[in-house]
């Protein structure tokens, strides 16, 4: 009867103790305004891409690529704040990269990071990467927050005439409490 009852101490120890270090931190105002569900309001490269290859160059990607699955305005982000902080997003990738350029359409894809966002200034800095996801979606390498405003900078290769490329992609979302 001792054992059990020394047994069943330790494991409401150990159950208390883990609960208390996986709770969501409620005490950053920063990363509690951040927590939410955005949805895409703009993507767009820092110069002029022509990705389909019809010889005109744009640096917004909606007049550049079509989507094979769901129309750019589907492509959302979320920042959670459950037991540990992360972004996760959907980012158009070739969806028939065997044929491409022959057929310049894009599917979606999810990635995310593991993030850190200071209780001072509301920085954030990316903590964890999916290493084994960025070649073919990007890099994140920026993300930021202003007034239900994320803005993810992503460093990426595309196609071209001149083949592959790299550019910085900008993904701007705006919180959509539609979505919550």
């Amino acid at each position: 009867m001792k054992i059990f009852s020394l047994a069943a101490i330790a494991a409401g120890l150990a159950v208390c103790i883990s609960c208390s270090s996986d709770k969501p931190d409620n005490t950053n105002h920063y990363l509690q305004e951040m927590t939410g569900r955005y949805r895409l309001s703009k993507i767009y490269t820092d110069e002029p891409v022509d990705i389909d290859l019809n010889g005109t160059y744009n640096t917004d990607l909606t007049q550049e690529i079509c989507m094979a699955v769901w129309p750019f305005e589907f492509l959302t982000a979320e920042i959670t704040n459950n037991y540990y902080t992360r972004v996760s997003y959907n980012v158009p990738v070739y969806s028939l990269p065997e044929v491409y350029p022959a057929e310049p359409c894009f599917a979606t894809a999810s990635t995310g990071y593991y993030l850190d966002v200071s209780k001072s200034n509301g920085a954030v800095t990316i903590t964890k990467r999916p290493d084994n996801l960025e070649q073919e979606r990007g890099t994140l390498q920026t993300i930021s927050y202003n007034n239900d405003t994320l803005h993810l900078i992503m460093s990426r290769e595309f196609i071209t005439a001149d083949g592959w490329k790299p550019f910085v992609l900008h993904m701007v979302y705006k919180k959509d409490p539609s979505l919550n």
